[in-house]
């Protein structure tokens, strides 16, 4: 969580300093609006990403018996804005408790990265102007604490919070300091991928490398060797084809076309190789392929060595039935020797 607190000594906020809970002593004694920012969502495909906001008027900025009951009616005309997005109140309107969605554009970030794609909003100001009616209701800045916190699943979040009153450029941060002498806030958010996602999807584009590298591997050495292939190998590469897109959705978060940076380093050549392995797996097949004689005459040598293979069945069963009745007669020799004993 980042978060600005309400300074009384500077009258402006102050980063990186935990802000305290707005209890009724706290909130009547300073005059300041807490903006609460909450990350609710992260939609990289539409390069956009969404922030749960709840405002919560203090001081001279509410009536008294409002913050104790705990529906804050604002006591001043108030105009918040953050980014492109701007939030009015009127002078006795009721700030509601419930908590508003808005959702915001990044100032860079490409979905076709991944899984090295990197979102940034860029530096997103924060201000408030509020208006005296009994000063001819001139406008004077609010003094604003800011709060944001959440995390978006598989994703690092890095936050800045920026509100010196210098005008430079900050070479640790890489952000623009906001002018105007502290009147505005303004924070810088960077998204980018988790470490837990960077690494499966490595390991699902090292996967989907070594399957359709290995089985290429297999049908140069069937062809090289002249071995034969039948419809069921063929298939295998085939079907491989289909099982390729789904290891791709594997990956976490991935697009769902194929176009990114993890599919022209893998997925593409992947589906390459995988094709010609099954092309050369046809032509194998196609060049030794050999119709089966089936309906045709033998020729003289086939009936030749047909008439050798059935004389020397013939006499391999007369043999056996000679030796069969030997034994027999011998069996019948030795018991009748048997009775006459």
């Amino acid at each position: 969580m980042f978060s600005s607190k309400f300074n009384k000594s500077r009258a402006f906020p102050v980063a990186n300093e935990s802000f305290p809970d707005a209890d009724i002593k706290f909130c009547r004694e300073n005059n300041f609006v807490h903006l609460s920012a909450k990350i609710s969502a992260l939609v990289p495909v539409k390069n956009s990403y969404s922030l749960t906001l709840s405002v919560t008027p203090c001081g001279d900025f509410a009536s008294f018996k409002s913050l104790r009951s705990g529906n804050p009616i604002l006591t001043r005309n108030t105009n918040i804005t953050i980014g492109m997005l701007q939030i009015d109140y009127s002078n006795g309107s009721f700030v509601p408790r419930a908590e508003k969605d808005s959702s915001f554009l990044f100032d860079e970030g490409d979905f076709n990265l991944y899984p090295l794609d990197k979102y940034d909003t860029g530096v997103v100001p924060v201000m408030g102007i509020y208006s005296n009616e009994l000063d001819n209701n001139n406008s004077y800045p609010v003094p604003l604490a800011l709060t944001i916190q959440g995390s978006i699943q598989g994703f690092r979040t890095a936050m800045v919070m920026i509100d010196d009153v210098s005008n430079s450029f900050d070479p640790s941060t890489r952000s623009y300091i906001n002018t105007l002498d502290g009147t505005i806030l303004a924070f810088r958010m960077v998204f980018t991928r988790a470490w837990t996602t960077l690494f499966f999807s490595a390991l699902v584009m090292i996967i989907t490398w070594t399957l359709p590298l290995m089985v290429f591997i297999l049908s140069v050495t069937l062809l090289a060797r002249g071995r034969a292939v039948e419809p069921p190998t063929i298939m295998f590469f085939v079907n491989l084809l289909f099982t390729l897109p789904v290891i791709r959705r594997a990956q976490p978060s991935i697009p769902k076309d194929p176009g990114c940076l993890s599919d022209v380093v893998s997925y593409f050549w992947a589906i390459t190789l995988q094709t010609l392995s099954a092309i050369l797996m046809l032509t194998n097949y196609i060049h030794k392929y050999r119709k089966p004689n089936v309906g045709v005459a033998p020729t003289a040598a086939e009936r030749r060595d047909n008439k050798n293979i059935n004389a020397i069945l013939v006499a391999g069963d007369d043999a056996f039935d000679n030796n069969a009745m030997d034994q027999s007669d011998a069996q019948v020799a030795d018991g009748g020797g048997d009775g006459g004993e």
